[in-house]
C-alpha cells in the first residue's frame, strides 16, 4: 500500500515516495527529487518519526527551497546564452531582456540561500559574500555551473547535519543553542 499505520497516525510507505518521485520526475523535470529524498528518509528510515519546533520546521523548509532553488539557477545557467566573460555582460545592458531576467534570478536565488544559512538574517556584509559564493553572469559558464554543484552539496550536508541534531536531542532547540559545534562533532561552516 502507499500509507501505513503508526498507531498513532498514517504515513506514506516507500512505494508512496518511489511514485511521488517518478510523477515529479514526470512533471517537473524533478525540481522536488531533495524535498522527496528528504521526507522518505524522514518517514520511511528506521529511525522513529521526528517531530520538529516550528523553528526547525521553518530551518528545514528554507534549506530545502535553497536547494531546490540551486539546482533551478543552475538549469537556467546551463539553458542560457547571457552567462560568461563577455556574455554575461549582456546584463549590464538596459536591452538585454534574458540577462536582466537570469540576473533577477540570481539575486533572488542569493537572498533564500542566505537567509537559510544565516538563520534568517542577511545583512549587508553577508550579501557581499554571497556573491562570490553564488554565481554571477561574468563567471565562464563551467565555473558558474561548478559553483551551483558545490554548494547544493554544502547545502544538502547541512541539511543532514542538522536532521540528524534535531533526532539526537529530540527536537530540543534550545539544547541545540546551547552546544558549541565540536561538542556534538559538527565541524563548524565552511562559510
Amino acid at each position: 500500500g502507499l500509507w501505513r499505520w503508526t498507531g498513532t497516525s498514517w504515513i506514506p510507505t516507500q512505494e508512496h515516495f518511489r511514485q511521488m518521485a517518478v510523477n515529479d520526475l514526470q512533471t517537473t523535470g524533478g525540481k522536488n527529487i531533495s524535498k522527496i529524498e528528504t521526507a522518505s528518509k524522514f518517514i520511511g528510515g528506521s529511525q522513529p518519526t521526528l517531530e520538529l519546533s516550528d523553528t526547525a520546521i521553518k530551518n528545514v523548509t528554507d534549506l530545502q527551497g535553497s536547494i531546490s532553488d540551486i539546482v533551478g539557477i543552475r538549469e537556467s545557467i546551463q539553458k542560457s546564452d547571457v552567462v560568461g566573460p563577455i556574455s554575461g555582460l549582456q546584463a549590464l545592458s538596459p536591452f538585454s531582456v534574458k540577462g536582466k531576467i537570469l540576473q533577477a534570478e540570481v539575486d533572488r536565488v542569493r537572498q533564500t540561500v542566505g537567509k537559510a544559512l544565516e538563520d534568517g538574517v542577511l545583512r549587508k556584509e553577508d550579501e557581499e559574500k554571497y556573491k562570490k559564493i553564488l554565481p554571477i553572469l561574468t563567471d565562464p559558464k563551467e565555473v558558474a555551473i561548478s559553483k551551483t554543484v558545490q554548494l547544493e552539496k554544502k547545502l544538502k550536508e547541512d541539511l543532514e547535519r542538522y536532521i540528524e541534531l534535531q533526532r539526537q536531542f529530540g527536537g530540543g532547540a534550545g539544547q541545540l543553542q546551547t552546544l558549541q559545534p565540536e561538542e556534538v562533532g559538527v565541524a563548524e561552516s565552511l562559510f
